[in-house]
């Protein structure tokens, strides 16, 4: 394996288009995928789509996350698991006033983020989380780090509003901003 750098590449969703979620694993080794972009206007924005199975060991580097719904890893993580994921870098929403982003998953369904990390910035929409932007189910949430400066519409922090929320030793280092 190696390091992946996707400057001046344009890809569509890589896997797991909802409802046919990404359910296998995916182990980065620790290897980095470079200079991901997506930016595209009235759609879901993730390197996945859905996730019910594993990322892991997996560093996004320079990574560029644009949509009406925006997260660098998985737009909605259904039952699965991200585990040591790394970002650097900037994740955003097209309409800031109606529309959420996440650094790491925008939407938990059920789902596991342990140990990763998003360093970057987010313009964010009316969900915005560090981690993920709402949890509509279950999250547990470990080990984790969101730093950045993040400029938003409504709700922030590392995990916006859900229910059975379970969040240990993890932080949030940085500012914050509402919007008008």
């Amino acid at each position: 394996g190696s390091d992946i750098d996707l400057a001046g590449i344009t890809l569509g969703q890589f896997a797991g288009n909802n409802p046919n979620c990404f359910s296998g694993e995916f182990d980065g080794a620790g290897y980095t995928i470079s200079n991901f972009k997506k930016d595209e206007a009235a759609v879901v924005e993730g390197f996945f789509d859905c996730v019910t199975g594993t990322i892991k060991n997996l560093n996004f580097k320079n990574s560029f996350s644009r949509g009406n719904f925006a997260a660098t890893v998985a737009t909605e993580l259904n039952g699965g698991k991200i585990i040591n994921v790394h970002i650097q870098g900037h994740v955003g929403s097209i309409t800031p006033t109606l529309f959420g982003t996440a650094g790491i998953s925008l939407n938990v369904l059920d789902g596991v983020v342990s140990h990763s990390s998003f360093i970057g910035t987010q313009a964010a929409g009316k969900w915005s989380g560090g981690i993920s932007g709402s949890s509509n189910d279950s999250l547990f949430l470990k080990n984790s780090v969101f730093s950045s400066s993040t400029a938003y519409n409504g709700y922030g922090g590392i995990v916006v509003g859900g229910t059975n929320l379970v969040v240990s030793k993890s932080k949030f280092i940085g500012d914050i901003s509402l919007t008008a």
